[in-house]
């Protein structure tokens, strides 16, 4: 991933371009992304569910955003028919650019190039995921780092719109492709549900240990440069010492299922 901040000046149509969010109101980022597009000028945002596709296409809108949460099914993979649908009617009834906010796997991503064909989804579509975890409106809209995935003549072209029509505005912009987004965005949700499962069960730990506040050693240790200085990069091993540790705690304890998994136990 390029970690370089993007150049915004891309040429914007005159007269105010139709902005259309495809997604729930009630999800905070759909929320948000409508909100990122309430300017003075230059915009007209509207919102609209995926089952109102065809009207969403009468607009002839410029841009287009996806942000409603793909269903899941039993099978643990994506519902993503209705997607797929939309973003053909897209592609052959409009001009308009595509940016996708909503999760994507692997599989869906895949699905999305058969079905726009590749030289259509590498001209139009962006991914934008949500990396922040949040459902404050202004982190969303100003996040610390945004992800950004396709190739770089379409998010070039993004950039341009977010940077002179929308509030969006991001600390860092990292980019890649959108396999590249796509993997690194599943990553980071996964180790914030494990770094959240981790500290749910040291909690337990300390309890079934005892002689401790579980809450003092929270903050004893959530500030620990291990757990939050930005300049550490992902470990590729861990010392002899850090296991030896770990395997001390968690031979104390049966409360530590993560860090069980994690020595191989």
């Amino acid at each position: 991933m390029s970690e370089e901040q993007l150049p915004a000046e891309s040429e914007v149509p005159a007269g105010p371009m139709r902005v259309v969010v495809i997604g729930d109101e009630s999800l905070p980022l759909t929320q948000a992304t409508v909100s990122a597009f309430n300017v003075p000028i230059g915009a007209e945002v509207s919102v609209m569910p995926l089952s109102e596709i065809d009207a969403v296409v009468e607009t002839q809108p410029g841009l287009v955003f996806f942000t409603d949460e793909i269903r899941i099914k039993k099978n643990d993979t994506f519902d993503d028919n209705d997607l797929l649908g939309a973003l053909q009617k897209l592609l052959k009834m409009t001009d308009t650019g595509i940016c996708i906010r909503s999760t994507l796997n692997i599989e869906t991503t895949e699905r999305i190039i058969m079905a726009m064909s590749k030289p259509a989804f590498d001209a139009k579509v962006v991914l934008m995921p949500d990396t922040t975890g949040s459902n404050d409106t202004a982190t969303l809209i100003n996040p610390p780092v945004q992800y950004l995935g396709g190739t770089q003549e379409a998010i070039q072209a993004l950039m341009g719109i977010l940077t002179n029509l929308s509030h969006f505005s991001a600390a860092d912009v990292k980019t890649g492709s959108a396999f590249d987004v796509v993997y690194a965005n599943l990553a980071i949700s996964g180790f914030r549900v494990v770094k959240q499962k981790y500290f749910d069960e040291l909690y337990n730990g300390v309890m079934d240990l005892k002689n401790s506040n579980p809450m003092i050693v929270r903050r004893l240790v959530e500030f620990h440069p291990a757990l939050v200085d930005p300049s550490l990069t992902v470990p590729s091993f861990v010392t002899d010492k850090s296991v030896h540790d770990a395997t001390v705690f968690n031979g104390a304890t049966d409360s530590l299922s993560v860090l069980s998994a994690a020595l191989g136990e």
